[in-house]
């Protein structure tokens, strides 16, 4: 028996951790780095891979493309606010699968809550993106 346990933890662990970084970013010279995108603030995207101890940080400017499996809160440089995940269309245009932020209604305001507008796919720049 822990024969087989042993196997299951030689052979599942490995493949688990493989599929736990799945997001991309397409630099501007064409290179491409899958990961995980940490944050971004004052236009330092974070970004974790597994082959380094330390997390890149990566001048927003530099990026191309982003895709993103992760759910973020993101910030547009007109204050509106979208939690979803990025998808880039082209070089300039990302889709952002996401939720309104910024809708409020009376009752949600008494609960101290957000109320989200659902939203399909909205198309932004990618250099209004601010904040993750």
């Amino acid at each position: 028996m822990k024969f087989i346990s042993s196997i299951f933890i030689f052979l599942v662990i490995p493949v688990v951790g493989t599929f736990a970084q799945t997001d991309t970013l397409v630099m501007s010279n064409k290179d491409m780095i899958l990961g995980e995108v940490k944050s971004m603030d004052k236009g330092i995207l974070v970004f974790e891979t597994d082959y380094s101890n330390v997390n890149f940080k990566i001048d927003w400017s530099g990026i191309r493309q982003i895709y993103t499996q992760t759910n973020f809160l993101i910030t547009l440089s007109n204050g509106i606010r979208y939690n979803g995940k990025l998808k880039s269309l082209n070089d300039s245009i990302v889709e952002v699968d996401a939720r309104l932020q910024d809708k409020t209604t009376k009752s949600s305001k008494e609960k101290g809550e957000m109320e989200q507008t659902p939203v399909s796919k909205i198309e932004v720049p990618l250099n209004s993106i601010v904040y993750l």
